[in-house]
């Protein structure tokens, strides 16, 4: 009996030095890794942050939409808001056109014209007439370009602008030269009662030459339904008499 009670105490005895063995071994071995865990820094990956959008701008439309949208009692709550078109800038109104005094074709041909200012000047094809591009000319009919449009008038309404002009301040120049007809005489001839008012000889079926002594106004009417025009040009007043 005695021996089988000291053998139960070594058997005891064993398993609770394993056991402290055990304990022992464990808390050496989170002693450790504490100490590993404590003597490494942590690293710390980048990570790339998306930056939001910035948030549109109020617009008015916007801002009434939402008000509309929000406000139970008004009529039209509709989010979508009707935006009128403003209405268009009105057309631009042409300039008058420039007064025409006589062409010349020898050597470089160029026209005599005069914008609003009245000043004369000679222009050539290509060349700006105030607003106006002078395209092209001919005996008959000059042609401008303005804001891309093609403006094409004869030379004989553009010599009526200035005609106008003279009509309006009642100048009266002396000596003549009608269009197309060459000199017909100077103012320094003595007037005849007989020519005054009456005009010359026939060069077409609407166009006549003046008398060299009449000295009748621009405007006058001849008894067989002419009327008298004078136009300035730099080698004198060309008068003419049209039907």
């Amino acid at each position: 009996m005695k021996r089988t009670l000291i053998l139960g105490n070594l058997l005891l005895a064993l398993v609770i030095g394993a056991l402290a063995y055990g304990v022992w071994q464990r808390n050496r071995a989170s002693v450790v890794y504490e100490r590993q865990v404590l003597t490494h820094k942590p690293v710390v990956k980048p990570y790339s942050v998306a930056i939001p959008p910035p948030p549109a701008a109020a617009t008015p439309q916007t801002y009434a939409a939402q008000t509309v949208q929000h406000f139970l009692f008004t009529p039209d709550r509709n989010p979508n808001v009707i935006v009128k078109p403003s209405a268009p800038p009105p057309e631009p109104v042409m300039p008058p056109l420039p007064a025409a005094y006589g062409e010349m074709f020898f050597g470089d041909p160029i026209i005599l014209l005069a914008t609003s200012a009245g000043v004369q000047h000679g222009y050539r094809v290509g060349e700006m007439v105030g607003e106006f591009k002078l395209v092209d000319f001919d005996e008959d009919k000059v042609t401008f370009l303005w804001r891309d449009k093609s403006v094409e008038r004869s030379l004989t309404d553009l010599m009526k602008v200035q005609v106008q002009k003279v009509e309006k301040t009642g100048t009266v120049l002396s000596g003549s030269r009608t269009p197309n007809a060459g000199t017909v005489g100077s103012g320094s001839s003595e007037p005849n009662p007989a020519t005054q008012g009456q005009p010359g000889q026939q060069v077409s079926p609407t166009l006549r030459a003046c008398i060299a002594s009449d000295n009748s106004p621009a405007g006058t009417v001849s008894s067989d339904g002419f009327t008298k025009k004078l136009v300035p040009t730099m080698f004198g007043s060309q008068c003419s008499w049209v039907k």
